[in-house]
């Protein structure tokens, strides 16, 4: 049986309706959205924290918010990657826990970057620090890091834990990142994508989708298993449009929409606009 399901902007919520007046729980249980093992990271994600709760749900995960991560990582680190989403880019990483998959990955879109996890039972609490071995810190408070590392933590430790088969969704994975590590996130979300993983990203970075692009390529991953859609709104029809962005097998873009992620080349074109008008006005010729 195919379940179809549709979701309507309410006030201050999300309403569900299902196509059918009644569906069994044991055909939900198979629909990805609605498994325990469903993975979702909202955009809004916990900042800087030196302490995080213990999670005490049965299956564990990072929680929509990352409210758990620290818990997770302490409570897994031991436990080994699926090897298809381990770190790939230093074959002198070859570890495969978690502990260390995370911090392999941490520091491949961070630089410098290292972390260690502990938890107190007495207090329910997880405790994170972090260091750079560049600058000879020793491991001390998050709040010395900045939102980028606290954002990208949740990402890449739901990426490494998700059971196979199921669904994980990404609102701005680049949100705090430098262009650098926003590619970096793209590459690793293609890889986790590749390993068995139904991965839905929002994102607003042309540096995200170029990273998917680059590990697809590398990877000989086919083109339809990447799938981008563009979403835009018409003020004169007063409608919205979604259209997917085809590419070929070479990953390049096959027809570019007016408005996706062209906003640097219009700068650039009003700069040299600007500069050719500055030249005539004052009588400079090249």
């Amino acid at each position: 049986d195919n379940v179809e399901f549709q979701y309507k902007a309410m006030f201050d919520k999300l309403s569900l309706s299902f196509n059918k007046q009644t569906i069994a729980q044991d055909i939900l249980k198979y629909v990805s959205l609605f498994s325990p093992h469903f993975y979702y990271l909202n955009a809004e994600r916990l900042g800087p924290r030196n302490y995080q709760q213990i999670e005490s749900a049965e299956y564990l995960h990072c929680g929509f918010h990352g409210e758990y991560t620290f818990d997770v990582v302490n409570r897994k680190q031991l436990e080994p990657v699926i090897e298809k989403r381990r770190f790939q880019n230093d074959p002198s990483k070859t570890v495969p826990t978690l502990g260390k998959q995370v911090e392999y990955w941490l520091n491949y879109i961070v630089n410098g970057i290292e972390a260690t996890f502990t938890s107190d039972l007495s207090t329910q609490l997880a405790q994170m620090k972090i260091q750079q071995p560049v600058f000879d810190t020793g491991f001390i408070s998050p709040y010395n890091f900045g939102f980028g590392i606290s954002y990208l933590l949740p990402i890449i430790v739901t990426g490494l834990i998700a059971e196979p088969n199921t669904m994980m969704i990404v609102e701005n994975p680049e949100a705090h990142l430098h262009p650098a590590g926003q590619s970096r996130i793209g590459q690793f979300l293609s890889q986790i994508a590749n390993s068995g993983i139904q991965i839905i990203i929002e994102t607003h970075s042309e540096h995200v989708i170029n990273g998917i692009r680059i590990h697809a390529l590398k990877n000989n991953i086919p083109s339809d298993a990447v799938c981008i859609n563009y979403f835009s709104i018409n003020s004169q029809e007063q409608s919205h449009c979604v259209k997917r962005i085809k590419l070929n097998n070479q990953m390049e873009v096959l027809e570019w929409p007016e408005g996706f992620f062209d906003q640097e080349e219009k700068d650039l074109r009003e700069l040299r606009k600007m500069r050719r008008e500055n030249r005539e006005s004052t009588g400079v010729v090249d």
